[in-house]
């Protein structure tokens, strides 16, 4: 019987090895970034961008950035087909594992992309992790258009893109795993970073002009003015989402604005106009004091938000020449910004309730007024939001004045 046993033991850890389909490295492509446009008769336009490990070596002076990847392009029904095209048309085996971002389309987006997630979420090689873009005009124009100018390979490009998003706020990082159960969750509404292609051209498009007291434009992706031999592909803006069909984008301050809702506004330089010079400016580092008190109420079936945000800053510049220093003075700036941020905030909420979605998820905070699951899926806290009325009350606490104590008026 030990003899027996023995045997059955041995032959049970060779079938337990992990090793039946192990690959050499040399036998695998990877993709580094994965495209999808619509294409006619209701199929899809799958771009992989592959990478090319042959042209990698070699110092970063003598590899070509154009030669680091390759773009290749499948019209196909959904993924699956356009994985098998891939896999028959490759000497490599394809691997998904290493993807960094989805690039999706804008004219696919406002068709819906539900189909496409639930194959994303499903396949095992796809992580939940990958970043999800939304793109104006087409993913693979903007696959074949990205030339990062210091990263030689484009799968770090993706990378710090989307770790560096927090740096200006002017576009989130949103993944696969978040987008998909935003999608699935009675309240709140699936976001994506925009991007887009840039003519470098200098032309100024603002998508949206300086409102009273504030000097920056807003802009979004490919409109943000600038020229040169730089990459042309950039990343500002948010692509909104209701349901699984794309509904609007938000602008950059629109984005800062959104991720102060969310808690995760970082410090960011902010343009007020001059409380006493209004020629002029104040230039302000700002960032949250705590993430925000939102409550809820409802009475007698009327919904009712209120906001209150905390604000803390340092003054970075004073054109004028005004003692922003003093109390006195220093109060008359605060309130500035309040009534700016406070509007931004006002505004926002007014669009994302027209546009019928939730991307900061204030709709969850109506949980709280009903006592079961049940009544609330047939209460419908999204349309709660949609029509509720909001208050938004923001404080700002000026701390420091950078490295002087006192301005003072220029000589003539």
């Amino acid at each position: 019987m030990r003899r027996q046993l023995m045997v059955c033991l041995l032959l049970a850890a060779l079938n337990l090895t992990g090793c039946g389909t192990a690959r050499e490295t040399e036998d695998i492509m990877y993709t580094m970034a994965i495209g999808v446009d619509h294409a006619s008769d209701n199929k899809l336009e799958v771009t992989y961008q592959l990478a090319v490990p042959a042209r990698l070596t070699g110092t970063a002076g003598t590899v070509k950035k154009e030669e680091s990847s390759l773009p290749t392009s499948f019209i196909t029904t959904n993924l699956a087909e356009a994985q098998n095209l891939f896999n028959s048309t490759n000497s490599r085996t394809p691997n998904q594992s290493h993807v960094k971002v989805l690039v999706i389309g804008e004219k696919i987006a406002r068709q819906g992309i539900g189909d496409l997630m639930a194959s994303i979420m499903r396949f095992r090689q796809f992580r939940g992790s990958i970043n999800m873009l939304v793109v104006k005009g087409s993913a693979k124009e903007f696959l074949s258009k990205n030339t990062p100018t210091l990263d030689i390979q484009p799968a770090r490009y993706y990378e710090s893109m989307f770790q560096k998003a927090k740096d200006s706020s002017y576009y989130v990082k949103a993944d696969a795993y978040e987008f998909y159960s935003r999608l699935k969750e009675p309240s709140g509404s699936p976001y994506t970073a925009l991007g887009g292609v840039n003519t470098l051209t200098s032309s100024d498009q603002p998508d949206k002009r300086r409102r009273p007291t504030e000097q920056a434009d807003q802009y979004s992706a490919g409109s943000i003015p600038r020229s040169g031999s730089d990459n042309p592909v950039e990343f500002a803006g948010t692509a909104l989402f209701r349901g699984d069909k794309m509904v609007g984008i938000l602008t950059t301050e629109e984005t800062r604005t959104l991720s102060m809702l969310l808690g995760e506004h970082p410090s960011v330089f902010a343009v007020i106009q001059d409380p006493l010079e209004p020629a002029e400016y104040v230039n302000i580092d700002l960032h949250q004091g705590r993430t925000p008190k939102i409550e809820t109420k409802l009475n007698n079936g009327q919904p009712t938000i209120t906001i209150s945000l905390l604000l803390e800053g340092e003054i970075t510049s004073i054109p004028s020449g005004i003692h922003y220093e003093e109390t006195a003075y220093r109060t008359l700036l605060e309130e500035q910004v309040n009534q700016v941020m406070r509007r931004r905030v006002e505004n926002l909420i007014a669009l994302t309730q027209e546009l019928r979605c939730d991307p900061a998820g204030i709709s969850m905070h109506f949980r709280s007024c009903f006592r079961t699951y049940q009544e609330m899926e047939e209460a419908n806290i999204l349309d709660l939001y949609n029509r509720a009325g909001v208050e938004v009350t923001v404080i700002t606490k000026i701390r420091r004045t950078g490295l002087m104590w006192r301005s003072s008026g220029m000589y003539q």
